[in-house]
């Protein structure tokens, strides 16, 4: 005898429904052509069965409807022939549900940065019940409201995780902004940026006047500047 579940595969959105069936067969491998009044009792370690009873349908074959459950995960799927268990069981895949704006998550390795420092933006795609998306696959872009800040294209990891890594030439606070999948994730990390250290390529002296005799005095001030630029603080 032999347990099939079909669509084999659901998304765990605890709505998403299959037909698990169980075909029993004689000792020669051959399908039952009538009721012989067995019980048949399926079970699953994921998701839930919709009725209490497993019904039977035509030529030894019982069907009962089973729910998908909430978990992206493998669930067995099993049953037994007058209390006992079929050597047979099946596979029922559960993979994430769609990208979840207010689950799926944007960290900052810092929430402070200079124009010399580089930073990780971390970013988590989980769906409504908290699933990490599959595979490397979800198309996923960062933004930032700041002119100056770059985001490099993101790295994949895996079960959707993605990395992208953070400079910026301009000071100031900049807004971090995720779409995923196409979806404007809620997590959006802010980031204050300060000037690198004083740079002497971009530093520069200007003096108050370019001739002098020898009895006068010149001001001559020195405006520290960072690698990008900026004025420096302090």
């Amino acid at each position: 005898s032999t347990v099939e579940v079909s669509p084999d595969t659901l998304v765990a959105n605890g709505t998403a429904t299959t037909v698990a069936t169980v075909q029993l067969k004689d000792t020669y491998g051959n399908n039952l052509t009538s009721d012989l009044g067995d019980t048949v009792v399926m079970y699953t370690t994921e998701g839930t069965f919709s009725s209490v009873g497993t019904a039977y349908d035509t030529d030894g074959k019982y069907n009962r409807t089973l729910i998908a459950g909430i978990e992206a995960t493998t669930a067995r799927v099993s049953a037994t022939l007058n209390g006992t268990l079929l050597t047979d069981d099946a596979t029922l895949t559960l993979i994430p549900d769609v990208v979840d704006a207010d689950k799926s998550t944007v960290v900052a390795s810092s929430a402070a940065m200079t124009t010399d420092d580089e930073i990780t933006i971390t970013v988590q795609l989980l769906d409504k019940n908290e699933n990490k998306r599959d595979g490397t696959t979800d198309v996923v872009t960062l933004s930032a409201d700041l002119d100056g800040v770059t985001l490099s294209a993101p790295v994949a990891l895996g079960s959707g995780l993605y990395e992208s890594k953070m400079t910026s030439t301009a000071i100031g606070t900049a807004n971090i902004s995720v779409v995923g999948e196409g979806v404007s994730l809620s997590s959006a990390p802010a980031i204050s940026i300060t000037p690198g250290a004083p740079s002497t390529a971009t530093s520069t002296v200007t003096l108050a006047a370019t001739s002098i005799t020898a009895d006068d005095q010149v001001v001559a001030t020195i405006q520290l500047k960072d690698a990008a630029g900026n004025n420096t603080l302090g």
